[in-house]
């Protein structure tokens, strides 16, 4: 079965260390240019109460914006690569919510935004949609991720630093969509307090996504130490996957041989059960010369009549004499 998986030694080394210097540089990158965006237009548009997508939609900035979400989309993918191809036990359900964070950066920064007040468009709807998939799904994924290297003992600080930074991005986010509602239908005095301060949530939320995708990021060189004798983890749920198989092939030829045993002690039951409780008599060869009869019959000369019991005796043997 492990013949079709490659060994321990022929997993790169360099690859998994290219890959988290290229979700390292691509994330940075990301930074660095929502720094120049901030500090560019910071006329156009208000840090506390706009969004951080309201940038591309200002003379000059569409390029540096799509830059901006393009690297941070970039650098997701470069994580997913890394944790696929790590030995880490990242199990399945995390690396498919972080594609589903990654998939909504690239399509945030693909498909800008409406300005405020304007009729809301295709690309302003995928772009909202979007981006908020991405706001979900990287703290649940980074939570999944957590809870799977939290198990083993070589990344349970890993797994303590993407729980804190996931659990707190999550915090971010729900009072991210509390602003963006209060923002749209201001229907109590809190609501409308609250509203101004919708760029301001969105940033905090981001900052800490970012973070979150940092720490994952440096959680993929530890699997190469911490889990040397194993193979990577998408050969690993191949193996369980046929393991897994084999055992209900197993568990299901059992379940017949069991069923096999009962029918047949049924069927030997209910012979019994119609010939009276007793088994059914069963031929008997003729006894042999070397064999002595159990019924023998009565000697020549006695006679017996109806009513009269057998002679017994030194009688019984021999004839009378008249």
């Amino acid at each position: 079965m492990h013949a079709l998986l490659p060994p321990p030694a022929s997993v790169d080394h360099r690859g998994h260390q290219s890959l988290t210097t290229a979700a390292h540089t691509a994330l940075t990158g990301s930074v660095v240019l929502a720094a120049l965006l901030h500090l560019g237009w910071a006329k156009q548009v208000d840090p506390l109460g706009q969004t951080l997508s309201d940038y591309a939609l200002h003379e000059g900035t569409t390029t540096l914006f799509t830059a901006c979400v393009g690297s941070a989309a970039a650098g997701s993918a470069a994580l997913l690569a890394g944790l696929l191809r790590s030995r880490l036990p990242i199990g399945s359900v995390a690396p498919a919510v972080l594609g589903v964070g990654c998939a909504g950066l690239a399509l945030s920064a693909v498909f800008p935004t409406d300005p405020a007040g304007a009729a809301p468009s295709l690309s302003g709807v995928v772009h909202r949609h979007a981006a908020g998939a991405t706001l979900a799904a990287l703290p649940v994924g980074g939570l999944l991720l957590a809870h799977r290297l939290h198990g083993h003992a070589p990344t349970r600080a890993q797994g303590r630093r993407i729980r804190r930074l996931s659990w707190a991005s999550s915090a971010a986010a729900l009072v991210f969509l509390g602003t963006h509602l209060s923002a749209l239908r201001p229907v109590t005095p809190a609501a409308a307090r609250a509203a101004p301060l919708l760029g301001l949530a969105e940033r905090v939320t981001l900052g800490l996504e970012v973070a979150l995708l940092f720490a994952m990021a440096d959680a993929v060189p530890s699997g190469r130490g911490a889990f040397a004798g194993q193979p990577p983890s998408s050969a690993r749920r191949l193996s369980a996957g046929r393991h897994t198989s084999t055992g209900r092939r197993l568990a299901t030829g059992r379940r017949l041989a069991t069923g096999r045993r009962l029918a047949t002690g049924w069927r030997l039951a209910t012979k019994l059960h119609t010939s009276g409780g007793e088994p059914q008599p069963t031929s008997r060869r003729p006894p042999t010369s070397r064999q002595r009869p159990t019924d023998r019959p009565p000697s020549t000369g006695q006679h017996t009549s109806a009513g009269e019991p057998p002679a017994t005796g030194r009688h019984s043997s021999t004839s009378r004499r008249p």
